[in-house]
């Protein structure tokens, strides 16, 4: 047995949360039934820098900018792929990247229409949801947000390309409140998001190399590097980080097709949770 942090763990309550994350789990890998256009498929990256994520099959890493590029013009010439995630640490160059293709898809006439909203970390839902509605021309007067839910919605179906790229993520957005449905069977819809990884603590020079390798064990999943960036962002002390990239280690179970790295960070969030 390998005590982390000088503290060995508590059994009982570990089968406890084991149990909760192989329910959660199971939910998971029906819903991936579901919604196969939403299945991630990773391989660790090699190079630092700017990563993509290619929802459908597909994680690259690319050391420079162009190729960065050339790996979203490819991700949204694909019909397979509705989804893009683009992250990396502050100043990377994310927002420059996103502005050039979005620059480029309007000047090649590529979509019926390209929104880019600036999500950042001081926005809220109805700011972003004011300023999207705006770039589509809509004006969303209603108090009800299930009104402007469904304007949103109806907007968007009537396009037939367009692309949506929300910059400068740093936690969970609620797609829904945009417009933008699970159950959507909008080909022509393409998404492009950029995620910041690391909270200000990881951009201090003793966390860049955990901060980097905690976001590496997420395997390109946008919404665990969401979850596991909010679960540490006020986490001061190394140790703690080093213990949850230690946490983050691939388990060897393999649940119904979810890898053991995904199962590892199920089981994480879920000790956050425990915890709030």
């Amino acid at each position: 047995m390998k005590c982390f942090s000088g503290i060995c763990p508590d059994f009982k309550s570990r089968y406890q949360l084991s149990k909760k994350a192989e329910n959660e789990a199971d939910t998971i890998a029906k819903l991936l039934d579901q919604n196969k256009g939403f299945t991630r498929v990773s391989h660790r990256p090699t190079l630092e820098g700017i990563g993509i994520i290619r929802p459908v099959t597909e994680y690259e890493a690319f050391g420079s900018r162009s190729s960065a590029f050339n790996g979203i013009k490819g991700a949204l010439e694909d019909d397979n792929v509705n989804i893009i995630g683009v992250y990396g640490m502050g100043g990377v160059g994310k927002t420059t990247l996103v502005k050039e293709i979005a620059r480029e898809t309007k000047e090649n006439q590529l979509s019926d229409e390209v929104v880019l909203v600036a999500v950042t970390q001081t926005s809220n839902m109805v700011n972003i949801q004011n300023e999207f509605s705006s770039k589509l021309g809509l004006k969303l007067d209603e108090p009800s947000l299930d009104v402007r839910v469904s304007r949103l919605h109806v907007r968007l179906k009537r396009l037939t390309k367009v692309l949506i790229i929300l910059d400068d993520i740093w936690e969970e957005q609620d797609l829904g409140a945009l417009g933008i449905l699970p159950t959507d069977e909008h080909k022509g819809l393409k998404m492009l998001m950029t995620y910041n990884v690391t909270a200000p603590i990881a951009e201090r020079a003793e966390f860049q190399y955990t901060a980097k390798k905690v976001a590496q064990k997420c395997e390109g999943l946008p919404i665990t590097i969401a979850v596991v960036a909010k679960a540490l962002k006020y986490k001061e002390n190394l140790y703690e980080w080093d213990d949850a990239l230690e946490q983050l280690k691939p388990s060897e179970i393999n649940f119904r097709g979810i890898s053991g790295a995904v199962y590892s960070a199920i089981e994480m969030i879920y000790k956050y949770l425990e915890r709030k």
